[in-house]
């Protein structure tokens, strides 16, 4: 049986494999008569994966963050949601919800695509946990969400590994989480084994 972090690795290869098959174009057979000729295909082109993005992306998801002020001082520290002030919490959300502004706009890696869609909605939920806590607990946050956007950014981490090596090797070998230091149990059930 194929454990969940090898099940993830091969299918993220074999994407990162298809992105890159290049497509041939059929050429007419001159020895064919005229009505034997096929008819005209499309050619696929082949996908980039983006990996001249990945040094730039990497830096403004970073300054996209640290420049969040209260939002980033809270998710680097060790302070507990419950603990947040009214005035604290609504620091932490107008500082947040500007950051999410500024990660849309970044441009990402191709082959990182579904990995920033979970790197935006693992810090929205953040965010909302900061809303609920601290001004609006009729505001839930959406925990199942955390859990699929951080399956996206692993996923996405391993499949830019593949698709990029160099780059993502010059950045420090991933751009938000290690998968490697991902336990199994962050990772969803629904991942097949």
């Amino acid at each position: 049986m194929v454990n969940r972090r090898r099940f993830v690795l091969i299918m993220a290869l074999v994407v990162s494999l298809g992105a890159t098959e290049h497509a041939t174009a059929q050429r007419p057979d001159p020895h064919r008569a005229t009505g034997d000729q096929p008819q005209a295909t499309a050619v696929a082109t082949p996908v980039s994966a983006g990996c001249e993005l990945v040094e730039s992306y990497t830096n403004d998801l970073y300054t996209a963050i640290d420049e969040s002020d209260a939002f980033a001082d809270f998710f680097y520290s060790d302070a507990d949601f419950g603990d947040l002030t009214a005035a604290e919490a609504e620091e932490i959300v107008d500082d947040g919800t500007a950051m999410i502004t500024a990660l849309e706009d970044l441009d990402v890696p191709s082959a990182y695509a579904d990995a920033h869609g979970g790197i935006v909605t693992f810090l929205q939920v953040n965010i909302d946990i900061a809303r609920f806590y601290g001004i609006d607990s009729s505001v839930v946050p959406d925990l199942n969400a955390y859990d699929l956007a951080t399956d996206a950014i692993y996923q996405g981490e391993i499949a830019l590994a593949a698709a990029c090596p160099p780059e993502i090797d010059a950045v420090g070998g991933y751009i938000l989480l290690d998968p490697a230091g991902l336990d199994e149990e962050v990772i969803p059930e629904n991942v097949p084994e």
